[in-house]
């Protein structure tokens, strides 16, 4: 395959971002980060194609007091790309509703970075039939 999958990291903390950009890039993917969800956003409108949008639920939360309209706005678009939440386990993991009723996965966090990686691979697997429709 000639061409990298493109991810988007999301996170509120800058050190997981770049943890996980530094990470993912090191196994061959374009990694694009967002600290919020209008960064997102821009990521979105900004590049050709998004092959998989990885979230931190924290940083939907963090949104939900303020332009939760953006978080509608990329779980209605038609043709975004599918979401991997990357969260810890918590109670208030349900109250995130939306968003993981519309999740393709969801993995915890932990120190361990391989599940997540092999989650994004299972999940760019599943959609790479999707991958040329998108171009």
């Amino acid at each position: 395959m000639s061409e990298a999958f493109s991810i988007v990291v999301t996170d509120r903390n800058r050190h997981v971002r770049d943890l996980l950009q530094r990470e993912l890039s090191a196994e061959g993917y374009q990694v694009s980060v967002a600290a919020s969800g209008s960064e997102v956003l821009q990521v979105l409108e900004r590049l050709d194609r998004v092959d998989l949008i990885v979230l931190d639920l924290d940083l939907v939360g963090t949104d939900r007091s303020g332009p939760a309209a953006e978080w509608n706005a990329l779980l209605g678009a038609a043709n975004k790309p599918p979401i991997l939440v990357h969260t810890f386990w918590s109670d208030d993991l349900m109250a995130a509703g939306g968003i993981l009723d519309q999740a393709c996965a969801l993995v915890e966090k932990s120190g361990d970075l391989e599940p997540l990686k092999r989650m994004i691979r299972r999940v760019l697997r599943q959609n790479i039939s999707n991958r040329g429709n998108q171009r």
